[in-house]
C-alpha cells in the first residue's frame, strides 16, 4: 500500500504506469502482456484506471474488512475453517492465489 501511494499519490493508476511499475519487478524479459492481464483484473469498470476503494484505501482497512467478512461467528477470532472458507469466497484472494498458482 505504501509503495502504491508513493508511485501514485492520487490513489489512481493507469495501465501505462502500471506496466512501468510492473517491469521493475521483472527486468529480464518482457512482462507487458502479463502486466496488462493483471491490470485488467483490477480495472473493474474497464476505464483504464485503477483506484483503491475508499473502504480499502489503507492496508489496515483492507485487513479489517477481510477479517470481519471471515469471522462468521463474530468472536473476534478466525478458526482455520473460517479462514479457509473466507479465502475461497473473497474474489481478490482467489484471483491472487490463482495468479500465484500459475507462476509456481
Amino acid at each position: 500500500y505504501k509503495g502504491f501511494l508513493k508511485d501514485c499519490p492520487s490513489g489512481l493508476l493507469n495501465q501505462e504506469e502500471f506496466c512501468k511499475i510492473y517491469k521493475q519487478f521483472f527486468p529480464f524479459g518482457d512482462p507487458v502482456k502479463f502486466a496488462n492481464f493483471v491490470f485488467n483484473v483490477f480495472d473493474e469498470n474497464k476505464g483504464n484506471m485503477v483506484k483503491l476503494p475508499e473502504e480499502e484505501n489503507t492496508a489496515e482497512k483492507r485487513v479489517e474488512k477481510i477479517f470481519r467478512q471471515m469471522d462468521k461467528n463474530d468472536d473476534g477470532r478466525l478458526s482455520m475453517a473460517e479462514f479457509q472458507d473466507g479465502s475461497k469466497s473473497d474474489p481478490s484472494i482467489v484471483q491472487a492465489l490463482s495468479l500465484y498458482d500459475g507462476l509456481v
